[in-house]
């Protein structure tokens, strides 16, 4: 079975709703980041657009076919050039130690809605604590 990196940032990350699909993956960084903007969907889970400008701070994880699987269906990606609701891309994911290639779920192009607000911390977890009590 394969392997694959990839890079949490919202309900995923330990101790959010989702973690549970990752309960058997190894976690490599609990702590790292990659480039991007992280907006609140006003629906209790953050997105992510592809961006030079920012970091989004999450956690990377080391997953099995299956798990990938599981983390597509949750993220409705359905494959290249569907109908996704989050694209799955590779990109640079930075930890203390080195960096890693990992899948990160972003936003596609144009999907952002109105009135949206950017998480400028570019932390969920840090956020949520902050503004939605």
């Amino acid at each position: 079975m394969e392997k694959h990196l990839v890079f949490v940032y919202g309900t995923l990350r330990r101790y959010e709703r989702n973690h549970h699909l990752l309960k058997n993956a190894e976690c490599l960084a609990d702590n790292c980041w990659t480039h991007g903007t992280l907006l609140d969907s006003g629906s209790g889970y953050p997105y992510l657009v592809q961006s030079s400008c920012h970091r989004v701070y999450g956690e990377l994880y080391q997953v099995n076919d299956d798990e990938l699987q599981d983390l597509d269906l949750l993220e409705e990606y359905y494959g290249p050039g569907k109908d996704n609701y989050y694209d799955r891309v590779v990109q640079s994911v930075h930890t203390e130690i080195t960096d890693y290639q990992a899948f990160v779920y972003v936003l596609p192009e144009g999907r952002e809605q109105p009135n949206i607000v950017q998480i400028k911390e570019g932390d969920w977890r840090v956020y949520r604590l902050k503004h939605l009590r």
